[in-house]
């Protein structure tokens, strides 16, 4: 027998805790906010502007406050020195929009310059104003831009405004910004951007596209859907109006992959699961009522264990059968870890599903997404629980893929267990492989980051290896690596005064008098 070793290793891998994206989304939200304050300020500025003259017409209303808003201390009619002199923010902006309903041409050309100095700081409000400016003067605003650094905000605006002009002109002009018409265009006017873009393709680019789909996501989720599909969008769609959104997806089946699916059926269960089980009825069978009914299955067995059980036997064939239990198992693991790993056990026998992450990519889409096999989670959480029985599962199914992957969870969580397990193995082949992945872990697995003084501990767990062929092989593949990592200290380690024994000196000599 030899004596059991302790290899000191970390595990390094770390999670890496983003506090941008909460503070991100809140300047999208900001920023997204502007347009639809910027809109709705101007008109109900028009709107006043409007109601003021039917008034003194009328004399019905007089003696009415001025409306402000409540809450901001945004203030009414401001005059332009008033904007300057106010600091850039969210209120500024607002009191902006109410006063560009009765700003002139001139008010506009004087503040623009200070106005874009103060980029990026207030771009919201480089928009409202340009927009506005484009709306009153177009051509004057763009002989006062041209050239700088903001010209093609001026043919983004006017492309919002007034997109059939506005590319007419871009054209004519040859300003090299007809792009940004588009793309103002499909803010402001999505389905006359479509219809630009149709006739001029060599403009579209990604941008152009995007801001087109953003247009016609605030006229319609099955307008922008129609014009180019997206996963993002759908799900979008899911979380706001669950049903519509399901309903467009059963028309589109083709198109929707698993994890879409899941998202459809969580939100749709929680309000309507009768429209869920009565898709489930009507459906064809294909790939997407399979992905509809393992996301049902999933939605059922966090809530009632027993109930998915059920509907997995009641499975229209024994791979859905297979599955549905492994989406299941992942809820079985928490709350009775042995009925888990027979069912693990028999999902195995009868052929498992593949380990390697599959790659959807939807029609339509672009880079592909990786999403992680259930099969491999369920794994995980079993290997938390009953390392051992697992690995014993795997290599009674001969199951390989599972069978290493299972050890590579069990020594990087547990490493002394695993080898204490190890130990307790007679000597012979079954031990020796055992061995050799130890020591193929430790010299190469990337969450073994060792220390260099842990190799002589590591060719220590190599000498315990009975075939000689085997050993002699390992042995250099561990000072090769030890070489790569401390060439000084392996030299003193295999020198004729250092610890190292006479078959490693010789395998160290060998190793040296090759790369020579």
């Amino acid at each position: 027998m030899f004596r059991a070793m302790k290899v000191s290793w970390r595990n390094r891998s770390e999670w890496l805790a983003w506090a941008c994206p909460p503070r991100v989304l809140v300047w999208v939200v900001l920023a997204g906010g502007f347009g639809w304050l910027s809109g709705h300020l101007l008109h109900r500025r028009g709107s006043a502007a409007a109601s003021a003259a039917a008034e003194d017409a009328s004399g019905s209303q007089a003696g009415l406050t001025p409306f402000t808003t409540p809450g901001w201390g945004v203030r009414d009619g401001l005059d332009l020195a008033a904007l300057r002199a106010s600091p850039a923010g969210v209120k500024r902006t607002a009191e902006a929009a109410l006063w560009l309903g009765s700003a002139s041409t001139e008010d506009l050309a004087e503040w623009w310059p200070s106005l874009a100095a103060e980029k990026p700081q207030d771009g919201g409000l480089l928009d409202l104003v340009m927009v506005r400016w484009m709306e009153l003067a177009p051509l004057a605003a763009l002989t006062q831009v041209a050239g700088s650094t903001e010209e093609f905000r001026a043919w983004w605006a006017w492309g919002k405004v007034a997109p059939a002009l506005a590319m007419k002109q871009a054209k004519a002009f040859k300003s090299g910004h007809a792009w940004r018409v588009l793309q103002g265009a499909g803010a402001g006017d999505p389905l006359a951007a479509i219809r630009l873009a149709e006739e001029n393709p060599a403009l579209v680019d990604p941008a152009v596209e995007l801001a087109i789909i953003a247009g016609l996501r605030n006229l319609g989720w099955r307008d922008s859907l129609a014009y180019r599909f997206s996963t993002a969008t759908l799900r979008d769609w899911a979380e706001h109006e669950p049903d519509r959104a399901f309903e467009w997806a059963l028309a589109h089946g083709p198109k929707v992959d698993a994890g879409t699916w899941t998202l459809l059926v969580e939100n749709l269960n929680a309000s309507d699961p009768a429209q869920v089980a009565q898709a489930l009825a009507t459906m064809p069978s294909g790939s997407a009522r399979e992905h509809l009914v393992l996301a049902q299955a999933a939605w059922i067995a966090a809530r009632d264990l027993p109930a998915a059980l059920v509907m997995a036997t009641a499975a229209e064939s024994p791979a859905l059968r297979n599955r549905m239990l492994t989406r299941i198992g992942s809820n079985l693991a928490a709350s009775d870890p042995t009925r888990a790993l027979e069912l693990f056990r028999e999902v195995l026998e009868n052929g498992g599903e593949a380990l390697a992450r599959r790659v959807i990519q939807p029609d339509g889409e672009g880079p592909s997404r990786t999403e992680e096999s259930p099969t491999e989670v369920w794994l995980d959480q079993l290997m938390a629980q009953e390392p051992a029985k697992v690995m014993e599962i795997t290599r009674a199914v001969g199951h390989t893929d599972l069978e290493d992957r299972a050890r590579e969870i069990w020594l990087a969580r547990d490493f002394d267990g695993y080898t204490a397990r190890l130990c307790e193995l007679p000597e012979g082949d079954p031990r020796d492989l055992e061995l050799d992945h130890v020591v193929a872990f430790l010299t190469t697995n990337p969450l073994a980051v060792q220390p260099a003084e842990a190799f002589p501990q590591t060719l220590e767990w190599v000498a315990a290896i009975t075939q000689p062929a085997l050993r002699g092989h390992r042995a250099k593949e561990v000072i090769h690596a030890w070489l790569q990592r401390d060439a000084a200290a392996a030299a003193a380690f295999f020198a004729d005064d250092g610890e190292a024994s006479a078959e490693e000196r010789a395998a160290y000599q060998e190793l040296k008098g090759g790369a020579q």
